[in-house]
Parts: C-alpha cells; structure tokens; sequence
C-alpha cells in the first residue's frame, strides 16, 4: 500500500442513505490533522488509500445546532459529487476500525471506488439525525375497570412535543403482549420511545417498547409502538408518555477533498 499525503478543503455551508459495503480489506491510517472540528459541522479525520480507490473517515458535530437539539447519529441523503456536479458513488467500508461518537457528535466513513475523477469530490450531507433533550409529553388513557384482549380505543388525539407533533389513533391491548399504541407523524420526526406512567393499576413489570411503520405519501402512517409487559399490564387510568425524540435535522452541511498528487 504506498501512502499518500492529502489536502482538505472545508467549504464553510452550514444550513446522510445505506449502501451495501464494498469488499476491499485495508488498513486505515491518518494522513493529516484536519481543520479545528469546532469550525465546522462536517469533517474529515482520516484517508485510506486503496488498490482500488479511497476511504475517507470523518466526524460531524453538532455546529450552530438549535438548543436542546444534538446530533446523534445517523446521516440521510449522502451524496459526493466531482467537480463536475456528477454524482460519485459510493459504500460502507467493510473493514471500517471501529468508531464510536460522543454526546454531540458521530463518526462517518464511506468508500470511493476508482482514482480518476475529476477533482475535487464534494461530500454532502443534507439531514442528520439529532436527540431533542425536551421531549416530555404525555396525554391521560382510561382502559376501565375490566380490559379484554383484543380491545380497542380510538384516541385520536394530537400531541405536542417540543414543536413537533404526532397524532395518537388509537391503543388496541393484546393479551401475552401489552398495549400496540398506533400513530403517526411527519418526515420531520426519526423515531419516538413511550412509556405508561401513574398507572391506576400498576401491572408487572414492563419490559421495553419496539416500533414498527410503514411510510405512505412521505407519512410515517401506521406505525405501531408495543409497550410489552412480563404478564399483567397496568389498567385503570392512567398517562401515556413520549419520553425520547428524535428528529431529522435539514440542512447542507459540505466538505471537499482531493489527493495532493492527483492521478
């Protein structure tokens, strides 16, 4: 493997799609310090050279986030483009070192195939996914005195979280299983967690929730979140909490790079 050194040009633009990872085995090894990472949101950290092309690993930070909103991982809508505007494509490497992010920021790494572009390529991510600290939302539920399997009740309800909303349908209980709490919400939202709080009857112990959906003209409609129990679920009234939030975060965020010594 003969290495290189390479340049990094950050474009400061402040406003990432999945791929099947390429099978080409190589050892990752940083060529240059880049820029401060707290100047820009989108940076690159490390270039692989390859026999057949480049790997180039990076980070992103939350730069000029709102309050309250942090990135978390997850970028949608990668594109990397040469400097004539045509797309490059592009994978997960395979034998990628292992990465990992703190609170705020998340590592990146894609795989460029060939040596002959046409210089520099462009790296653009056009929403990020980030956590929303304040999320807590809730609205009161009332199963009765006596609930049976297989009940149903329409909510239709509209819930305020933070600025975002999310439309509750309705609570179907599904003995063995839990409570199946159906909803939906906008692009805009990535992911909701929920919980039972201030149960009249407590019920054994909750063992975790899951989610499931299916998009329909750009709407997350039909998701169904399962707040699975041990054996005995609460009943009476009680609330229904949305106590995590994640939401996609648009913008174009850019950086561009090209080897030292172009081919």
């Amino acid at each position: 493997m003969k290495i290189k050194l390479f340049s990094i040009i950050i474009l400061v633009l402040l406003l990432l799609p999945s791929c099947q990872p390429m099978n080409t085995a190589t050892t990752s090894i940083e060529i240059k310090t880049p820029t401060p990472a707290s100047k820009h949101a989108l940076v690159l950290e490390k270039v692989t050279e390859t026999k057949n092309g480049y790997i180039l690993l990076g980070r992103f930070y939350s730069i000029e986030f709102p309050d309250g909103f942090t990135a978390s991982g997850d970028a949608n809508n990668t594109i990397i483009t040469d400097a004539n505007g045509q797309n490059i494509s592009w994978a997960f490497p395979k034998d990628t070192l292992s990465l990992t992010g703190e609170t705020g920021n998340f590592p990146w790494a894609y795989e460029i195939e060939g040596k002959e572009h046409a210089w520099p390529l462009t790296i653009t991510f056009n929403s990020v996914r980030a956590d929303v600290t304040d999320t807590q939302a809730e609205f009161d539920f009332d199963t009765g005195p006596n609930p049976q399997g297989g009940q149903k009740w329409t909510v239709d309800e509209d819930i305020a979280i933070n600025g975002y909303s999310v439309h509750v349908d309705n609570i179907r209980l599904y003995k063995g299983m839990g409570y199946i709490v159906k909803f939906a919400y906008n692009p805009d939202i990535a992911e909701v967690e929920l919980e039972i709080v201030n149960a009249e009857n407590p019920g054994s112990t909750f063992i975790g929730g899951s989610s499931s959906w299916e998009v329909v003209e750009g709407i997350h409609s039909g998701i169904s979140y399962n707040l699975q129990y041990e054996g005995e679920v609460p009943s009476g009234k009680m609330k229904i909490r949305f106590n995590k939030l994640w939401v996609n975060i648009k913008g174009k965020w850019q950086l561009q790079w090209q080897p030292d010594a172009v081919p």
